[in-house]
Parts: C-alpha cells; sequence; structure tokens
C-alpha cells in the first residue's frame, strides 16, 4: 500500500502525521457544512485530538485548543492546556489561558468554558474553540465520580446556544467516553445544527508505520504484532504498552483488562434485569460477542440493542451507525481488540466469570487474531 503521511507535521507522540485523510476531510466538510458543533467521539487513544488539532493547523483556521485534562488541575499556570492553532496569534492564547485560570478548580463544564471564552473569541470573526476530551472538565468530576448526565446536558446547552447566537464562533469538542456514542447522546443534540464524527483504528499498514518510527527513539520492548493485536490501530496507547514486556502484559494489563469487561457485563445484566430481562451471566457472554458479530436491529432486537448500549457507556465496544456502516442495523465494534478475543475465549471455555479465563491464554488468542473483530 501508499503510505499517506506528513513529515512536516510532528504530532505529540512526536513522530510525523500519518493516514487520516478520509477523517481530516470529513471534519472539513463538517466544518464548512455550516455546523456550530462538532462532536468527534470514537475509542481511547485513536487520534481524536490529533486529527482535530492538524485540520486547524494545516488549514489556517484561526482556533484556540483547550485540554479539559489539564484545565482540571490546579495551578498549572504554564501548562493549563491552551494553545494557539492556525492563524490565531499567540496573544489570543494568552488571553485564554488568563480566562480559563479563573475556573481551574472551580465546577467549570462545557458552557462556562465556551461562554467565558465566546466574548474573546467572536470579536476575531470567524473564530473556533477546540476542546479536548471535555468530558474531563471539572463538573464532571467529584466524589460522585464521573458525572456523564451533566455532560450530556451541558452539551445540549452549547449546541442550543451555539445554532442561535449571532457570533460566528463554532466548537469542536473530542471525547473519548463511550457516552457520548449512544443513540441518547445523538438525539439530545437532533435539530441544534450538531455534526457527528467517528475516528476508528488506524488501518494496519499507517499503524505500523508510525509504531516504527516511534520506537526509533524510545524503547520498546514490545513487538508490533503484539501491540497491533492487543489493542489495534490505537497510536495513543503506545506510551502505556510499549516499555512492558510480554510477561508484564500477561501479569497485569490482561487481568486489569478482564476486569474491566467483567465490570461491564455486570452492569449489563443489571440492566437488563431492571427492564425485566433476567439473563445469567454466561449468556450476557455469549450475547456481548454476538453484538460484535452481526448487527443489531434496535427496534426489532431491544434487548440486544440495551446490551450494546450499555456496553457503549462502559467503553467496551463503540457504535457505528448505519450511514457508515451500510449495513442494515447497526454494528458494534470492540474498543481495543483484546476485548473481542476476551469474550471469544470466554465462550469457547464456556465460563460464568471472565475472571476464570487464563491471561495467558487470552494473550495467545489476541495473537492468534491479530486484531480479533477490531
Amino acid at each position: 500500500m501508499v503510505l499517506v503521511v506528513d513529515q512536516d507535521y510532528r504530532t505529540m507522540l512526536g513522530t510525523a502525521f500519518y493516514d487520516r485523510a478520509d477523517e481530516v476531510n470529513a471534519l472539513r466538510r463538517a466544518l464548512r457544512a455550516g455546523g456550530r458543533l462538532v462532536v468527534v467521539y470514537g475509542p481511547r487513544n485513536v487520534g481524536k485530538s490529533e486529527l482535530a488539532r492538524y485540520l486547524l493547523k494545516k488549514d489556517g483556521l484561526p482556533a484556540v485548543r483547550v485540554d479539559a485534562r489539564l484545565l482540571s488541575v490546579r495551578g498549572l499556570e504554564a501548562e493549563i492546556g491552551v494553545e494557539a492553532l492556525g492563524t490565531a496569534p499567540a496573544r489570543l492564547a494568552r488571553e485564554a489561558a488568563e480566562a480559563l485560570l479563573q475556573v481551574i478548580g472551580a465546577p467549570a463544564g462545557l458552557f462556562d468554558v465556551a461562554l467565558r471564552l465566546a466574548g474573546i473569541l467572536a470579536h476575531k470573526g470567524e473564530a473556533l474553540l477546540l476542546v479536548d476530551e471535555f468530558h474531563e472538565l471539572p463538573r464532571y468530576r467529584g466524589s460522585r465520580g464521573r458525572r456523564y448526565g451533566e455532560a450530556l446536558d451541558d452539551l445540549r446547552s452549547l449546541a442550543a446556544y451555539l445554532a442561535k447566537a449571532d457570533r460566528g464562533l463554532r466548537v469542536v469538542v473530542t471525547v473519548s467516553e463511550g457516552f457520548a456514542a449512544t443513540r441518547d447522546a445523538r438525539s439530545r443534540l437532533e435539530g441544534y445544527s450538531t455534526r457527528w464524527l467517528l475516528v476508528e483504528h488506524m488501518d494496519r499498514g499507517h499503524f505500523e508505520a508510525l509504531y516504527r518510527e516511534y520506537a526509533e527513539s524510545r524503547p520498546c520492548n514490545l513487538a508490533f504484532h503484539e501491540v497491533y493485536a492487543l489493542v489495534g490501530g490505537t497510536p495513543g496507547a503506545l506510551p502505556d504498552l510499549c516499555p512492558l514486556s510480554s510477561g508484564e502484559v500477561v501479569g497485569e494489563r490482561i487481568p486489569a483488562w478482564l476486569g474491566e469487561v467483567e465490570a461491564a457485563l455486570s452492569a449489563a445484566r443489571s440492566t437488563l434485569r431492571e427492564r425485566g430481562f433476567e439473563r445469567r451471566p454466561g449468556d450476557v457472554i455469549r450475547e456481548a460477542l454476538g453484538l460484535l458479530e452481526r448487527p443489531v436491529k434496535p427496534l426489532r432486537e431491544p434487548e440486544r440493542f440495551m446490551l450494546g448500549e450499555v456496553l457503549v457507556e462502559q467503553n467496551i465496544v463503540y457504535p457505528v451507525y448505519p450511514g457508515r456502516a451500510r449495513v442494515q442495523g447497526l454494528l458494534y465494534r470492540p474498543q481495543y481488540p483484546v476485548y473481542h478475543a476476551i469474550l471469544a475465549e470466554a465462550v469457547e471455555r464456556g465460563v460464568e466469570s471472565l475472571l476464570e479465563l487464563d491471561p495467558a491464554r487470552v494473550y495467545e488468542r489476541a495473537l492468534e487474531s491479530l486484531g480479533g473483530g477490531g
């Protein structure tokens, strides 16, 4: 295959920018089509933030980027996560940073941040605000855990405000948490000039080239085929996985993944039970695997659809809606290929709990499938 790579651009991993031509063009079309709010969503670590950052820089769109992960931390004035992109002057980023320092540590959400910056950006004419991982803003974190209902409420409030505002401000948000990919989230934003962009795993050829470049300057104990079999084309996973040995993956990482999927299936059983559908653990495991192997028709298969929505919220799978998948129904794909290997191994072994599985065997199964269902 012919690699598409921009060697003149440096990503936050320190590598060139690989592929993503379709996604870059899709985001460009969304912004040009009049979308006042664009939600960029998809699996963890696939490069959603880098994609948006790349387009804004390359197209020269005057924009300010805010990293919500840093905004939620007190006292990081020098690393507040605000930068000017495109043709926006550095002074604009400084003004934005000064304004946002007032909300650090406060219960600030997306609507608060956008309104605080609207006045700064709007008088520049057409301006754009990029909020990376908006669900990490202070309002949605706390002693009660993640408050995703409030995050969706703020997202809808912002969409309604932007749809009616006479200013030229547009907002792009990235989100890696599954709550933003459910049907409920999409329905809440209907009619508010909102566009959605799904970013999926990078294809194998481009991801291998990225891995090779990354591994040239940093120690990487896992071979490419191991990384790809476990987490698919997810560039953001390299800093965490590369330093590990195969033994550490089997002894530490796979048990953690088993626990994540087991917890998600437990949540799914509880939700189904509340709706009057009693399921044994082994049945839910088999049905979860089935989600990854054939499309779901929500109206005709409410139980399967309900299970899929819970697993989306729990960040185990993500949905591919019919317009993109070109299938009669809704497709679900695993956030990481290893999740598919876990479910397949559990069904083959006939276990009632994923914690009964041998991590070494899960690891081998992932390598055998070279990416499972992802």
